[in-house]
């Protein structure tokens, strides 16, 4: 882009007309003479400015809820510009992310690139996702002033339950001196897995230490006495997570 220089002769004429094919600095050049003797002569340099066409990027991203399954958000639908069908050669939104809680993967097309948002991390303080629009100019439309957004990532929902657990008066006092208990961790968005993040540890406790104890996460419960037993069951706590509801059995004996 830039400017370009065009000559132009006013004789008689108030006025003269050119449409310009880009925007920039445009030169015309306008000259004047008389009939006398001698003929007098005039001549002006014009300068003309013509302004780009303003661009505007608009992007509503939605908030989003902590997954670990994979599945990546398309940030097409929510970033828009008056460009996308306007004249002149196609720019497309490019979009940018920076906090450490998502990234952004390499995929493009005609109109936008880099718009598969991948979810690393709940967002907190820190971690942040902020995600950026933009969108260079070119021969007929100025460059869009970057659109920036902070997407809020909301922690994962988890819930617990009981999987083995003996019956009601299975249990003699002493006969046997210990039992085992089972419990599992569940998320419709971030199910737990053997490795980081998802492998939080379910912490068991006893709230009749007379009657029986626990042994933390291995689920081992001991016989301290007759009566009936009250075992809690906790999911692990972190930032991609919410604080699951904990689980109670009541088990007499």
């Amino acid at each position: 882009m830039g400017s370009f220089t065009t000559d132009a002769s006013f004789n008689s004429a108030a006025t003269a007309t050119f449409t310009p094919k880009y925007w920039g600095d445009f030169y015309m050049l306008a000259s004047v003479a008389d009939t006398g003797a001698p003929p007098q002569t005039d001549r002006q340099v014009i300068k003309v400015t013509v302004l780009p066409h303003p661009t505007t990027v608009t992007f509503t991203p939605s908030p989003l809820v902590y997954n670990n399954n994979g599945a990546p958000i398309d940030l097409r639908s929510s970033a828009s510009s008056d460009r996308l069908s306007g004249a002149g050669v196609l720019q497309p939104i490019v979009f940018s992310a920076t906090g450490g809680a998502c990234h952004l993967g390499t995929d493009s097309d005609s109109n936008y690139k880099n718009y598969t948002l991948f979810i690393d991390s709940a967002t907190g303080s820190p971690p942040s996702c902020v995600v950026t629009a933009n969108q260079a100019g070119n021969e007929i439309y100025a460059p869009a002033s970057a659109n920036t957004k902070t997407i809020f990532i909301d922690r994962a929902s988890q819930s617990i339950a009981y999987g083995t657990i003996p019956a009601d008066h299975d249990l003699v006092f002493k006969t046997p001196t210990t039992t085992t208990v089972t419990s599992t961790v569940s998320s419709p968005t971030a199910p737990p897995s053997t490795s980081p993040p998802n492998n939080l540890a379910v912490t068991y406790s006893s709230s009749t230490a007379s009657v029986c104890t626990t042994s933390g996460t291995s689920g081992v419960v001991t016989v301290q006495g007759a009566g009936t037993m009250h075992d809690q069951c906790r999911p692990g706590r972190k930032r991609e997570l919410q604080a699951g509801p904990d689980e109670d059995a009541k088990l007499h004996h």
